[in-house]
């Protein structure tokens, strides 16, 4: 029976369509945002340490992501959601991407993609000088996009081409302080961002923001 009213309603409507309603219904219902769907920064209010720190720390934000890709990002968090701080690494991930494509190939579409352009983005991430791990994050972050979120129209199924050259990834010891900060890139992301969109977000946002980025790591 459960198989045949699935079936029904991919008939009746998109497959994709029933997954997106019910999406956009956990912006409130499970994160306790207060907003919409629509909103450009999502608030976990409904976070069991909401209370406990500053509203900062359980923002979504999808102000750096590009117009054409910001909605499919939004359903890729929703759907494999994580914490602020790692659903914040995420968007920036994506982020990132999303601009290389538009910016290098003019991609307003995800179906306009290919493996020539995922493999130069490859290239692209080996040459950045940025840590070893945050390179094979940046790649396992795009692959694991592509993988949950094919069954969505907007999104094809890719090939991937083989891992970047990460070289020897370190591993040392750490605080537990460590393991819960940001890398310094998704600071400075946020930072460009905070700085070209200071017309339209909150000023006291702004304040709490530059606040706290003035506190010694």
């Amino acid at each position: 029976m459960k198989s045949q009213m699935h079936n029904i309603i991919r008939y009746i409507e998109p497959y994709s369509d029933v997954i997106k309603a019910k999406l956009e219904n956990r912006v409130k219902s499970y994160l306790g945002h207060e907003g919409s769907f629509d909103d450009d920064v999502w608030v976990y209010k409904n976070h069991a340490n909401y209370k406990k720190s500053s509203e900062s720390d359980f923002c979504f934000r999808f102000l750096s992501v590009p117009l054409p890709y910001k909605i499919i990002t939004k359903y890729f968090i929703l759907r494999d959601l994580r914490s602020p701080g790692t659903s914040e690494i995420r968007i920036v991930s994506l982020h990132q991407f999303f601009r290389f494509i538009l910016e290098k190939y003019h991609i307003l579409n995800l179906n306009d993609l290919n493996y020539n352009i995922l493999e130069d983005y490859r290239n692209h991430l080996e040459k950045l000088d940025i840590q070893a791990k945050n390179i094979k994050d940046k790649w396992n972050y795009l692959k694991h996009f592509f993988d949950i979120m094919s069954d969505f129209d907007e999104v094809p199924r890719m090939t991937f081409p083989a891992d970047p050259n990460y070289g020897p990834i370190k591993r040392k010891k750490s605080s537990l302080k460590e393991d819960n900060e940001l890398p310094k890139e998704v600071f400075l992301e946020l930072d460009r961002v905070l700085l070209g969109y200071r017309e339209t977000i909150p000023i006291h946002f702004q304040c709490v923001y530059w606040t706290l980025r003035l506190i010694p790591s």
